[in-house]
């Protein structure tokens, strides 16, 4: 049967689109797949959300002698967070000459078809994990001081890619340049050469995902941050909003069994919440596996479900991520982290048709989009053990 773009539009929802929920639901990372089996979505006007947090405990409760005067009455203490989802969105393009070939050939149609919608899963996949463990400003990675050039240092090479577009930002809300393409990535040096007109940068200035500053879905680093504002709430104000960093003043350490300990046992002090999951970057990894060896000790891996793997530590995973900030650990459970959704991964087609023309290009565009983002029930259950040492290469 000779394709056309309605029968491409028939294969994209019913061939391809479950294929690739399956694929970015469960196939991003351990932390994706987990919080998509939960996943709840906004009720009211379909855009902002509300929770309740219980912080404080009734005073009103003590010992006193037989005829003494009765505790103060106290009460339960109760603040509310809010928030939005943010808008993710994927293009795909099929070119007009693929579709009048495929009316020739139905077979050259499902392969063009085939690789677009792979390239397409691959790339949600990697955005999905990457914001899984962002901080919702799409921050890739932090500059030096450094003299103009186009060839950069950057602290952290793991974000980018090669055709990548970014921004420079200097903090808090600057733009310095922007719609820069990444030629090159060097992992070595820990470099990044960049389009257009030679750069200087200043210390703390950083890299985001070009048109997409503090747009992204909240992530993990958010959440455990000590210090950024989250769901509305500044921990500055709201101390009870802190989650619990251990850090080491910027001097890099030993990760050790201790050490860890005393993460989960500050989280479990502050909190009263057991710890679930722990993770970490190859680098930490690599770091902890070497300390145990030395010791003639070796890790027990752990199969999670979906396929995933982990090493374990007194029963729980470590999980390890590929963009996992570096020189960290960090720890929190499952019931306090959750994803609200308006909208599921879907292709738009509200008006009608899946496809529309792409202006100058004899092509057709679909879009997949989601609308959702991560939040967080009880902060001070979330923590991070810092400035960790990791082996040379890493």
């Amino acid at each position: 049967m000779p394709a056309t773009l309605s029968t491409i539009e028939e294969a994209l929802k019913i061939d391809y689109l479950p294929e690739v929920q399956e694929q970015v639901n469960n196939g991003s990372n351990y932390f994706i797949k987990k919080l998509k089996d939960k996943a709840e979505k906004i009720d009211g006007d379909g855009k902002n959300f509300y929770i309740a947090h219980h912080f404080g405990r009734n005073s009103g409760v003590g010992a006193g002698t037989e005829m003494g005067d009765l505790p103060n009455a106290g009460q339960q203490g109760y603040k509310g967070s809010s928030g939005n989802v943010a808008y993710v969105h994927g293009r795909l393009q099929v070119s007009n000459a693929t579709i009048q070939a495929s009316k020739r050939d139905e077979t050259s149609y499902i392969r063009a078809l085939t690789s677009e919608v792979k390239g397409l899963t691959t790339d949600l996949q990697n955005y999905m994990r990457r914001v899984s463990l962002g901080d919702g400003s799409g921050k890739l990675a932090a500059f030096p001081a450094q003299s103009a050039s186009t060839t950069l240092n950057v602290d952290d090479v793991r974000l980018f890619f090669v055709g990548q577009v970014i921004d420079i930002y200097t903090l808090p809300n600057t733009a310095a340049a922007t719609g820069r393409t990444i030629t090159s990535v060097d992992y070595d040096a820990k470099t990044i050469t960049i389009s257009g007109a030679a750069v200087a940068t200043t210390a703390g200035q950083i890299a985001v995902s070009t048109g997409a500053f503090n747009l992204e879905p909240m992530g993990l680093a958010g959440i455990i941050s000590k210090t950024k504002a989250l769901q509305t709430l500044d921990p500055a104000t709201y101390t009870w909003w802190q989650s619990t960093v251990m850090a080491n003043g910027g001097t890099g350490r030993a990760v050790s069994d201790t050490l860890i300990r005393s993460l989960l046992d500050r989280l479990d002090i502050v909190s009263g919440k057991k710890v679930e999951w722990l993770a970490c970057s190859h680098g930490v990894r690599a770091a902890y596996e070497a300390s145990l060896t030395s010791m003639k000790r070796f890790v027990n891996p752990m199969e999670l479900e979906g396929g995933y793997k982990a090493i374990e530590f007194d029963g729980m995973p470590l999980i390890v991520d590929r963009y996992m900030p570096a020189k960290r650990i960090w720890a929190g459970n499952w019931d306090d982290l959750g994803l609200y959704y308006t909208s599921q991964l879907a292709f738009m087609d509200e008006d009608g048709s899946m496809f529309s023309r792409v202006p100058n290009k004899a092509a057709y565009e679909a879009t997949a989009f989601c609308y959702e983002t991560m939040v967080c029930h009880n902060r001070r259950s979330f923590g991070e053990l810092g400035d960790l040492n990791e082996p040379n290469g890493y």
